[in-house]
C-alpha cells in the first residue's frame, strides 16, 4: 500500500517572508505560519486562545510570490511534511517543516470591525507560483533539497 504525505492549513503569515537564495542560487522563502484555536476551560469557565506555529519553505517562482506577502496574510499552505537533520555531528538538531507546493491566498470578506471573523471571500490560489488556470513548468520541483544555510 502506498501513502500520500500532503498537508493543508489555513493561518496568518507571523512576519513578511524575506526571499533568499540557496548555495546554488535558488530562490526560496521560509516563514511562520500562525494558527489559532480557541478551547474552552471548564476549571475557569471561559475560552482560552491557544496558537500554533508552522516553519513552511516554498522554492523558486512560489518563493517569489510570496515574498510579496505582508505578515498577517491569510493564507492557505499545501505541502508535503518533510523532516530533516543539521548541525554539526554529535551535536546535530532536527525539524519539521511544511514544503509547500501550493500557497493559496484568503482574502478576508469583512474584518467584522476588526474581530477577523473567520469568513473568506476571493481565495488567490498559485501552484508553484503562478495562478493555478496558468501551464505549470515541468522544471519547477514538487520537492526540494532543503539548503544548509536555512536558519530552523
Amino acid at each position: 500500500m502506498k501513502f500520500q504525505n500532503s498537508v493543508s492549513i489555513d493561518g496568518f503569515i507571523g512576519a513578511k517572508p524575506e526571499l533568499k537564495q540557496s548555495v546554488k542560487g535558488t530562490n526560496y522563502v521560509c516563514f511562520t505560519l500562525y494558527w489559532n484555536e480557541e478551547r474552552y476551560n471548564k476549571e475557569s469557565d471561559s475560552w482560552t486562545k491557544i496558537s500554533h506555529k508552522f516553519k513552511i519553505q516554498a522554492w523558486k517562482k512560489l518563493a517569489e510570490r510570496v515574498s510579496n506577502f505582508e505578515k498577517g496574510t491569510a493564507i492557505n499552505v499545501v505541502g508535503a511534511l518533510r523532516y530533516s537533520k543539521y548541525g554539526d555531528p554529535g551535536e546535530e538538531k532536527e525539524r519539521t517543516y511544511i514544503l509547500a507546493n501550493e500557497i493559496r491566498e484568503i482574502v478576508l470578506k469583512a474584518k467584522r470591525d476588526e474581530g477577523l471573523d473567520a469568513s473568506f471571500d476571493n481565495p488567490k490560489n498559485y501552484q508553484n507560483g503562478l495562478p493555478s488556470d496558468a501551464p505549470i513548468s515541468s522544471d519547477m520541483p514538487i520537492s526540494a533539497d532543503f539548503p544548509e544555510d536555512i536558519p530552523f
